[in-house]
């Protein structure tokens, strides 16, 4: 009962009231288990009804012994309680000694039905894997066995292996990495041709298809590919193999391939800085090494792979690294010199021509006409022409150098020259991916990113001329 009830009970035959064991003559009755409960309401409505009943047979109440004649009134709560049904399954249970439920065993037995069939629904998934990873370790070990073999013959070499060597090396191990990330999903499309097969076609690929390897429990094919990995990483990390632009384009694509691109880096530190093996004059002298120039427009990584490479970074999402292959590739002095060369060479030689051009023309022109003197005509016409390329000149190059649409997130900060905008955009670019990779990708909640690493790549754009999130240039706020 919800509310502690007062009973008035008499004593039988007599018209005072009765009590519990000969104390007091209101009896108070507490919560109680559901059992006792039951019972007191059994009999209370059979005293209701006329019927005397005792307490002193139950077996369970020998506490108890009260001699009961209800003909009080009773609460609102007792007399709601004493007309629900008597539960006599409750009464029997509180009289009789409880004895163990056929049930139990059913159940025992029931569960163990149901982790058999369990087992025995999740034991063919289980043996499909296996075979499957049976089949990957007999369908790669023999390409595995031989990219070992063949980058044992380089690294085992003592004198300066031929590029040809190196070469083979390294396309073995790229063969590999293909046999590897066809099991990886043998439902993705196959490429037209291994040849073809780009650093940014494999990460398309990757994105379009396949997870990481990295991120797989395949225990047999994550050592299969560190395993790959690490061998390509050897090959170039000795010091006698001198790394060219061919061998440096075939381990970004291995590596992008695998998805380990952790190497990068050092890799492309090393592209720059490696010092170049002199062969040995005699059979008795030691190798020697010539020092490379960091700065020489060949120590530039090419763009494609540099792109490459942060996307790779980027799919396993690690920032760190994102940010070392940044600094390793587009922020060196080769790559901005080597973008001056391949772009901004040519523009300069014609605006250093323009000029003879252009007497040269007035200077023709002058003998076509008989309104001027020769020279007189020969100078207007040199200083209109000039006037026009130099002002047309002027305004593609101010047009060229302050366009911002290709900016999603981070711009240029106030005062940065506009040539080293030019120079700097393929960072800018680089740096403006890694920002929409970490940040939010609707529009609406751009600004909103916090937390350790967003406010580190922040800081980190912020103190090499870049903003991010400029106020002035987000959504709504022109």
């Amino acid at each position: 009962m919800h509310k502690m009830c007062w009973l008035r009970l008499p004593r039988a035959g007599k018209g005072k009231a009765a009590s519990l064991e000969g104390g007091s003559a209101i009896a108070r009755f507490g919560p109680m288990p559901i059992a006792i409960t039951n019972l007191l309401r059994s009999i209370v409505l059979l005293q209701v009804v006329g019927i005397d009943t005792s307490l002193k047979s139950a077996p369970d109440m020998d506490a108890v012994k009260i001699g009961l004649r209800v003909k009080q009134r009773l609460c609102k709560s007792c007399f709601v309680a004493l007309h629900r049904p008597v539960w006599t399954g409750a009464l029997s249970r509180c009289t009789t000694q409880r004895t163990p439920s056929p049930r139990i065993h059913s159940t025992a037995t029931t569960s163990q039905q149901n982790i058999s069939v369990k087992q025995s629904q999740y034991s063919p998934r289980r043996q499909v894997h296996s075979e499957r990873y049976h089949a990957v370790a007999s369908l790669v070990d023999p390409s595995l066995k031989r990219a070992q073999d063949v980058s044992s013959l380089v690294l085992d070499h003592t004198s300066i292996p031929t590029e040809s060597q190196i070469t083979d090396a390294l396309n073995t191990i790229r063969s590999a990495s293909i046999q590897v990330l066809r099991l990886h999903d043998p439902e993705a499309p196959k490429p037209s041709g291994d040849d073809n097969l780009t650093p940014a076609s494999a990460l398309l690929e990757l994105d379009r298809k396949l997870k990481p390897i990295s991120t797989t429990t395949s225990q047999p094919l994550t050592k299969i590919v560190d395993t790959l990995s690490n061998l390509a990483y050897q090959l170039l990390l000795k010091p006698s193999v001198f790394i060219t632009p061919a061998m440096l384009e075939t381990y970004v694509k291995i590596q992008c391939i695998l998805l380990r691109p952790a190497s990068f880096p050092e890799i492309f530190d090393l592209y720059a800085t490696k010092p170049a093996p002199v062969p040995a004059t005699s059979a008795d002298a030691q190798i020697t090494y010539k020092a490379q120039d960091p700065l020489v427009i060949s120590a530039a990584i090419p763009t494609d792979l540099a792109d490459s490479a942060l996307s790779a970074a980027i799919a396993i999402r690690n920032l760190p690294l994102t940010l070392s292959i940044i600094s390793t590739t587009y922020q060196m002095p080769a790559f901005r010199r080597s973008k001056i060369f391949r772009k901004a060479l040519a523009p300069a030689i014609g605006a250093a021509m323009a000029p003879v051009a252009a007497y040269l023309l007035a200077s023709q022109l002058s003998a076509y006409q008989t309104a001027l003197d020769p020279h007189n005509f020969t100078t207007n016409a040199f200083a209109g022409m000039f006037t026009y390329i130099l002002s047309v000149g002027t305004i593609g190059t101010v047009a060229l150098t302050t366009a911002n649409d290709q900016m999603e997130r981070v711009t240029w900060a106030v005062g940065m020259p506009l040539r080293e905008r030019w120079i700097r955009e393929d960072e800018r670019a680089a740096v403006d991916r890694v920002a929409m990779a970490w940040g939010f990708r609707e529009k609406s909640r751009r600004g909103e990113e916090e937390g350790e690493e967003w406010e580190a790549l922040r800081e980190w754009i912020g103190v090499r001329g870049m903003v991010l999130d400029k106020i002035g240039l987000m959504e709504g706020m022109e």
